[in-house]
């Protein structure tokens, strides 16, 4: 989706000024001019680091709402993002291991701006700042609901309403998932037309399970038909963060399938590793843990065209207390 940014900054500070007037607002943020209707008129912006303190000072707890965006943020001073060096910080950590040049064609923009951005030698202003959210996260609608009410944000709620219904679909009927997935396969497109069998065939799901799965995603606009075959309507992630129980529920499901494929001889990589580590060394076995799940989605997101579905469980647990 091509979101207008410099509109969504515009409604953003909207709502961070609430009822207050753009006079009032201005100097709630302690500027002597009227800034908030140049914002606002699209005249200049401000960088992100001025929204996110202006954000703490109409009483939103900024650290908390981050957190729960991206769990890796809690508890870390470096992500303050009042700084210019926490900005910088926080997209570093959202960008994982995706190559700074990736990132900046993304955006078309210059790659040396995006690199001072990255490097906190520059800062982003507001369009750039949620421009960088969406080329390194493609989470750009969860960072919005985290700090405010969608609905708020008028340009990009019926965006946000999509996502919502695509993620309630994955939580409820996992097998979704990988019936989108089977959509982008080479192998499927180059079928004469769309063939439930052939899926069910090919992934080991039951063929009615499968023509459920293709009619709920049409139902939710996630795929369309285009001549013969069905084809995702929009090319999103979808973080997989619900209740505690609902996102248990689901990593208990697609860990049961690797368990299952495990006991029938499926091919495959299966490993494990048990040991006894100091607690410092587990902490930084958790930190490689992350970079390597991080890594392997930057490598999925580059990867093309797709050729196979793969199903990837992670886990690290200390036992006992």
């Amino acid at each position: 989706m091509a979101f207008d940014y410099e509109q969504i900054s515009v409604e953003l500070i909207k709502v961070l000024r609430g009822n207050r007037s753009q006079l009032a607002f201005s100097r709630r943020l302690k500027y002597s001019s009227n800034v908030a209707y140049t914002w606002e008129s699209k005249r200049r912006w401000p960088t992100a680091s001025v929204v996110m303190w202006a954000a703490t000072r109409v009483g939103i707890d900024v650290p908390t709402r981050l957190a729960a965006f991206h769990p890796a943020l809690l508890d870390s001073d470096s992500f303050d993002t009042t700084t210019k060096e926490g900005v910088a910080a926080f997209l570093n950590e959202l960008r994982g291991a995706t190559p700074t040049g990736e990132v900046a064609s993304r955006m078309r923009r210059n790659r040396f701006a995006v690199s001072r951005w990255l490097r906190g030698q520059s800062e982003p202003r507001l369009p750039e700042f949620l421009h960088m959210i969406e080329a390194t996260s493609m989470r750009l609608l969860d960072f919005l609901a985290a700090l405010v009410e969608p609905a708020s944000l008028p340009s990009i709620y019926g965006e946000w309403q999509k996502l919502q219904r695509s993620r309630n679909l994955f939580f409820d009927h996992p097998w979704t998932q990988v019936v989108l997935l089977c959509l982008e396969l080479s192998e499927y497109t180059a079928l004469a037309g769309h063939d439930d069998s052939w899926i069910a065939t090919r992934t080991g799901i039951p063929e009615e399970e499968v023509e459920f799965c293709v009619e709920a995603l049409a139902m939710s606009g996630q795929i369309l038909k285009k001549g013969a075959h069905w084809k995702q309507h929009k090319t999103r992630t979808i973080n997989m963060q619900r209740t505690e129980q609902d996102v248990r529920t689901n990593k208990a499901f697609w860990s049961r399938q690797a368990i299952e494929r495990f006991e029938h001889d499926a091919p495959g990589m299966f490993s494990h590793n048990l040991f006894t580590v100091n607690e410092q060394d587990f902490i930084r076995l958790q930190e490689l843990h992350r970079s390597y799940f991080l890594a392997v989605r930057s490598v999925v997101a580059d990867s093309s065209p797709g050729e196979r579905i793969v199903l990837a469980t992670m886990s690290m647990q200390a036992l006992g207390s």
